[in-house]
């Protein structure tokens, strides 16, 4: 039986903006900590905080990494070539009056600051969400919205400057989830023997705008659906909450994919004896707010922990301490210390937790 302490929370982020969307690794004897810094959930200017800390506790900016025009998102750490990156993907805001965006490109920075590759909208559709190197390759799953509907691919690149090759689509792969539903935000979490489990969440669009010839099958379940949501089971979008885990060995053309019907969001995951260790946004059946909750899975999830409640928050990181055997440390971002306060809703904060996991 896994079983997970709550050692202590810190708070890392030290002013009044919309912090969120979170990383952390260890590397070259320096914890590294990144987040984007806005104006709001979605803001016509985004930028990377690099951040890096001797004990985990206190912490210094290292680096501020902003692309004129856009909105950097969704910052991942990971090591290519022994050199540490930051993944982030850019929204452009082609029409501020009217709140409209679009995905642009996907970056690839070191972290100082420096642009060292770009995985450009103009040659690819999808925006990369996550990367690992495995075996010596970069994969990095990415994912976009066409033809009404999420679609997401694996990528695989010699390394970050590419090229790029398509490794898996997974909409080739049937699943008994409701038709306007799509993977979206996918980590990678290397295994031994080149092996990769992903854990993937979905997410799917209005009736209005499912592609031509699925409305009529929708309106003929919708009851069923609705149900559903009335009795709990799905307290998210039309179509009920589902989150789906697969594996696969290399060279990763064939998933064993398994659906769980849960609500997840901004998914992180690391590997552990017996399974791994899951962080997401999380709202279960009778749950007012969302929860920053870490699980054990195994083949199902179990629930260990809430890091934090509130309206907003997860997209964690994750890494083992290094010198402290069992220990995890987890960021993520919360608004919970804003809630009831002038400042709800517009500024959020980035925390750091240590936990103390036995199996």
């Amino acid at each position: 039986m896994v079983t997970a302490t709550l050692i202590r929370t810190e708070k890392a982020s030290a002013d009044d903006a919309y912090n969120a969307f979170s990383d952390l690794a260890f590397h070259g004897g320096t914890w590294w900590l990144a987040f984007r810094s806005g104006t709001g959930h979605v803001s016509p200017a985004g930028e990377i905080v690099v951040m890096c800390s001797a004990d985990c506790s206190a912490w210094e900016q290292h680096a501020r990494i902003e692309v004129q025009g856009v909105d950097l998102r969704d910052p991942k750490l990971f090591v290519s070539r022994g050199r540490l990156l930051v993944l982030a993907f850019s929204l452009d805001h082609h029409d501020p009056r009217f709140r409209r965006f679009r995905p642009a490109d996907s970056y690839f920075f070191d972290v100082d600051g420096k642009e060292v590759a770009r995985f450009s909208q103009g040659d690819h559709v999808d925006i990369l969400w996550n990367a690992r190197e495995v075996g010596g390759k970069v994969y990095a799953t990415g994912y976009s919205f066409t033809d009404g509907h999420y679609r997401m691919r694996l990528w695989r690149a010699g390394g970050v400057e590419g090229p790029w090759d398509v490794v898996h689509a997974f909409e080739d792969d049937p699943l008994p989830l409701p038709p306007n539903l799509g993977f979206t935000e996918a980590c990678i979490v290397p295994r031994e023997g080149e092996r990769m489990a992903l854990f993937c969440r979905t997410d799917g669009d209005s009736l209005a705008r499912l592609p031509k010839g699925l409305a009529p099958w929708w309106q003929a379940h919708r009851g069923y659906w609705k149900r559903k949501r009335a009795a709990g089971r799905c307290p998210g979008r039309q179509g009920g909450d589902w989150f789906v885990v697969g594996t696969a060995g290399a060279p990763y053309t064939r998933w064993d994919l398994k659906p769980h019907e849960m609500y997840l969001k901004g998914p992180a995951a690391i590997a552990m004896d017996g399974g791994f260790l899951v962080v997401g946004r999380h709202a279960g059946h009778g749950d007012r707010l969302k929860r920053v909750v870490l699980f054990h899975y195994d083949g199902e999830f179990h629930e260990l922990l809430t890091l934090a409640g509130g309206n907003d928050g997860s997209y964690a990181g994750m890494a083992w301490h290094p010198e402290r055997a069992g220990e995890l440390v987890v960021s993520f971002y919360s608004d919970h210390e804003r809630l009831g306060t002038p400042l709800a809703g517009k500024a959020n904060d980035v925390w750091v937790s240590r936990i103390a996991v036995k199996s």
